[in-house]
């Protein structure tokens, strides 16, 4: 198949790396394009470029900013000379669908919606018309029974699809044994535990909650540290939660090779007041580090009892203490291997990618 993806950017979001990860994927059999809409003049929109594939034809239209003329003209033209036969659209780019999906009846239009459906509408008239569109026009997808139940609550619509998220299998690189040095260099006791949180500062990822429990948690004399690696925290709310954080608390900004402090770490954290099926959570369980989440979106999908890891019982500083407290109890007879396995078996990014060919084709 031609299949034509499209996306804001590859800036270093979840859906930017499943995105990633899917176009390397269906490359291995089918003509991929993948076309973004923001300016290559900022580093953050192309922070995944680099690990597409070389097969992969890449497309940047270079704008400035999101929502304008110009983009929807070159993604219409780009529509009509590559002639793909799948027009894959994600995040916030169904605007750029709606005229095309009017115009070439004969192409089939997918959208995947990678949180709550609430959290892509702007208002009551943005609702209507996207529902015309995805009842008529545009196949959407979901990617967890949460978000799947979320479609349907707004729209009153019952054709979405939900397609799991996958990921690849994050590997060591060469750096591993420096990022171990790293790590351990932030300890203050030889026994500390570390925990790692991997994401932007955003209100999704509620990261007042972390910062509060893990700054009561190291006031309590626990043996502890928190690495933080995402953008944001350089800046007014970021930078406020950053200088309140107690020492042992360590804000590293972004990086690349993530999956080597995953693989340094024993536990993985998340406090997300609403989410799709985080890929983060996806890398961490691939890896073999218990997760302690709070119980929203598809996450509680994923953590089902203590053998995948930990759920606070709510969005309270309490119940995610209480979590951390049980997480480091449960450590000592956690299976690593068996949560690798259990990602293997139902997260990878061949049976994801295979899940979506599917659609592709049955359209």
């Amino acid at each position: 198949m031609k299949i034509l993806q499209i996306v804001y950017s590859l800036g270093s979001g979840g859906a930017e790396r499943l995105l990633v990860d899917l176009c390397n994927e269906l490359s291995k059999e089918n003509e991929i394009y993948l076309c973004t809409i923001l300016t290559e003049e900022i580093p953050e929109n192309i922070f995944y470029k680099s690990e597409l594939f070389p097969k992969i034809k890449y497309i940047n239209l270079g704008c400035k900013k999101g929502l304008n003329i110009k983009s929807f003209v070159s993604i219409f033209r780009i529509i009509k000379n590559i002639s793909p036969d799948i027009i894959h659209g994600h995040l916030n780019v169904l605007f750029y669908m709606y005229l095309p999906s009017l115009l070439f009846r004969k192409k089939r239009f997918v959208h995947t919606i990678h949180s709550l459906s609430e959290k892509y509408v702007f208002n009551s008239i943005h609702k209507h018309i996207n529902r015309f569109f995805y009842k008529f026009f545009i196949i959407p997808i979901t990617i967890s029974n949460e978000c799947q139940k979320s479609f349907e609550n707004l729209y009153g619509l019952s054709n979405s699809i939900m397609i799991k998220n996958g990921r690849t299998m994050p590997i060591k690189t060469s750096e591993f044994e420096q990022v171990e040095k790293e790590v351990n260099s932030y300890k203050k006791h030889n026994d500390d535990f570390v925990f790692i949180h991997v994401a932007r500062y955003a209100e999704a990822k509620n990261q007042e909650l972390l910062i509060e429990s893990f700054n009561a948690l190291i006031l309590k004399d626990i043996h502890l540290i928190l690495v933080i690696i995402g953008h944001g925290f350089e800046e007014s709310g970021g930078l406020e939660l950053k200088n309140k954080s107690q020492n042992g608390i360590i804000f590293l900004g972004k990086r690349k090779n993530v999956a080597d402090y995953l693989y340094a770490s024993d536990f993985f954290c998340l406090t997300s007041q609403w989410e799709g099926l985080p890929i983060s959570l996806l890398e961490a369980l691939a890896c073999g580090i218990m997760p302690i989440c709070t119980p929203v979106g598809g996450i509680p999908e994923l953590i089902k009892n203590d053998n995948f890891g930990v759920l606070s019982a709510d969005l309270q500083i309490v119940s995610y203490i209480k979590a951390i407290e049980k997480a480091i109890l449960i450590n000592p007879v956690f299976d690593r291997s068996f949560i690798t396995q259990y990602f293997k078996k139902n997260y990878s990014m061949e049976q994801c990618a295979f899940d979506y060919f599917k659609v592709y084709s049955n359209l």
